[in-house]
């Protein structure tokens, strides 16, 4: 079943992480795709964050020139990790079947502000976490819903993500200390940046994070973010939503926001960042499309 803003849709997350039950069944739903005050931040749980605390940002600030608009399958968000010419999104930003991924043309534009940005550069799938099915699958196959892209071009200015190292339980007691960056339909219809500054990590089951932050339709593939002692860090990227279902099995009730971990992918991040470290001429490189 699909719904405006996309969703993961299956049983209870308490139920799931209780029963650690395999076949729990979800469905991956993709999105369509004021000055930042950044210390002054307001947020509590799923349940208690009626109030909305996203508002825009400016995407030339050094923080946000690493996020991007992707257009690929649908709008999405996407960030620049470790590398510039190393971008990471969702995987059914890219596309849900393998074979038209490796066909799709991929855009993704930095710091995007209302048609202006740090220019339009070419993509290609470098490795991914699985073909994403759009309607039901278990939570284990929602957990490989990421995407490593390669730039074409170096863009310039931009200094990457870093990767984070942070455990879930420790990332799970930084309440309040989670941010998601993204470029959300429902504010100035998606021609703008926008950030839940100030959200948290509630559990986590097969290395998919539980969050609270506001996401909206274009969320998708957008970076949570900590601030570590050097820079910005990556703990996971934004796929979609987890509902609980009711005897019909049709959504029923929001229990937050699902982000697979960088636990999944990071590996294969410091894989491509090693790789280019190393070449000087990348153009025949080869992807590591899993």
């Amino acid at each position: 079943m699909k719904t405006p803003g996309g969703a993961l849709h299956g049983l209870s997350w308490v139920a799931a992480l209780a029963t650690m039950l395999l076949q729990t069944t979800v469905a991956a739903l993709p999105p369509g795709a004021r000055p930042e005050a950044a210390d002054q931040m307001e947020g509590s749980s799923v349940e208690a964050r009626a109030d909305t605390s996203r508002h825009l940002v400016n995407a030339r600030a050094p923080l946000y020139r690493t996020i991007g608009r992707l257009t690929g399958s649908m709008t999405c968000t996407a960030a620049i990790v470790l590398h510039p010419r190393i971008v990471l999104t969702a995987a059914h930003c890219v596309t849900g079947h393998m074979s038209a991924m490796r066909r799709a043309k991929l855009i993704f534009r930095p710091a995007y502000q209302a048609g202006v940005g740090l220019g339009v550069f070419e993509a290609r799938v470098w490795s991914i976490g699985t073909a994403q099915q759009l309607e039901e699958q278990s939570l284990h196959d929602a957990s490989r819903d990421w995407a490593i892209l390669l730039l074409e071009e170096r863009p310039v200015g931009i200094r990457p993500l870093r990767v984070s190292s942070y455990t879930s339980g420790q990332l799970k007691s930084l309440r309040g200390g989670i941010r998601l960056p993204s470029y959300s339909l429902d504010m100035a219809k998606g021609q703008a940046l926008s950030i839940d500054p100030m959200c948290s990590i509630r559990d986590a089951i097969w290395e998919i994070l539980l969050h609270d932050c506001e996401a909206a339709a274009g969320a998708s593939g957008a970076p949570l973010l900590v601030r570590d002692d050097v820079w910005y860090a990556v703990v996971g990227v934004h796929s979609g939503s987890v509902f609980v279902d009711d005897k019909d099995h049709r959504p029923a009730r929001l229990i937050g926001n699902s982000a697979i971990s960088v636990e999944r992918f990071g590996a294969s991040l410091r894989r491509l960042l090693k790789q280019l470290d190393a070449e000087d001429d990348t153009e025949g490189m080869h992807p590591l499309v899993n």
